[in-house]
Formats: C-alpha cells, structure tokens, sequence
C-alpha cells in the first residue's frame, strides 16, 4: 500500500475487502459538494447500491492541479440491472462508452480513459451484465444482444445523456454495432468497433 500513498489512497481496514475496488478508496480530495467524511473504506461495493459515487481517485493534473477525477459508479437501470462503471473527465462534456470483450472487464480501458478525458470527453466504461460488479441475472436468455444492447441506451438515459459516441472491443464490439445501428441518425454520433466485423459480413 506504501506504493500508492503517492496518489493520496489508504489501504483498507478490512482484509476482506475486494483488492480491487479497494485500492484507492480513502481519497484525499473528494467530489466538490462531497464532505470527505462521506468517503470510507470499501468493504463490498453492494453495500453502496443506493449511493451512486462509489469512491473517487486522482489520475492526473495539468499544471500542478488536478485536472482529471476518475469515479467508480453501481448505476441501477430502469428495468433492475445494476452496472459498475469506471468513469473520468467532466461530466458535461461529450460522452464516450467503452465497452470490453470477452474474458474482461471495463478496467481493460484504463490506459485509453485518462487520454479521453483529457482530450475533453467523459468517458463511461462499464462492466457489461454478467461481469464482476455488475447484475448477473441466471437465465440465459438475459444475456441476448438485444437485452445488452438495450442496456447502454438506458445507461445514457439515465446520465440524461442525449447523444454519445459508443466504443467496443471483441464481444463488446459486436454490442457496440448493435448500439450504432439502432442509435444511428438520433443517438449515436460516432461509432468505433475493434476486432468485430460489422453484422452485414
């Protein structure tokens, strides 16, 4: 834990607290309008359901202060699933989705979200149903494309976000494709598939 005292995180209280929610969660500068005693230790991210702002680190600064927050979300959807979402950059800006393939999870885009933010996007990874944080519903019939495809658009409406540019790799690409094609000419403004033919081929 000494490691990361440099980024103003403390180590966990618990030993049974998740390694990889926890890093980072005691954060020396919390949200504006987020008194810092709001901001504890992780001991398991179901415990915050009903709080939406998980916890908050520091990822990078531009002339001496921090410019880029990146936060760690459980946002619930109007129809039951809960997706844990990495997130950074300002909120208002243009939004970007990321969503990973298979075997992953929204921590696969780390190294491209600050390059995002600080391009000036807000930048919303998450983890897809089925995966780490995230609701993980036993019927295989809720994992159709249609179902995950459906939730990125509820994900945006509850950001209140109109129009966004969807992002997607591998398994996450093949989603991407169907948010682009149902999105296009209203809510999607750009799309970007790696390593997933488009549906027609």
């Amino acid at each position: 834990w000494d490691a990361f005292a440099q980024f103003g995180w403390s180590a966990p209280e618990s030993d049974a607290a998740d390694l990889s929610l926890a890093i980072g969660a005691v954060c020396s500068s919390p949200l504006p309008g987020r008194p810092n005693d709001q901001w504890g230790v992780l001991a398991g991210v179901t415990e915050f359901a009903d709080d939406p702002a998980v916890y908050v680190n520091r990822l990078g600064s531009t002339g001496g202060e921090e410019s880029v927050l990146e936060a760690f979300y459980l946002i619930s959807l109007p129809h039951g699933i809960t997706l844990s979402c990495r997130a950074a950059g300002a909120p208002d800006a243009p939004l970007v989705i990321l969503l990973h393939g298979f075997p992953e999870l929204a921590y696969s885009w780390r190294k491209v979200m600050l390059p995002l933010a600080q391009a000036g996007y807000h930048v919303i990874a998450p983890d897809q149903r089925g995966y780490r944080g995230s609701s993980k519903p036993q019927a295989v019939e809720a994992y159709t494309p249609d179902k995950l495809i459906g939730d990125i658009f509820l994900l945006a409406d509850v950001l209140g976000i109109g129009s966004f540019t969807i992002v997607g790799h591998d398994w996450g690409g093949a989603i991407a494709w169907g948010v682009a094609l149902g999105g296009q000419h209203a809510r999607v403004t750009r799309a970007i598939v790696a390593n997933a033919p488009h549906p027609a081929i």
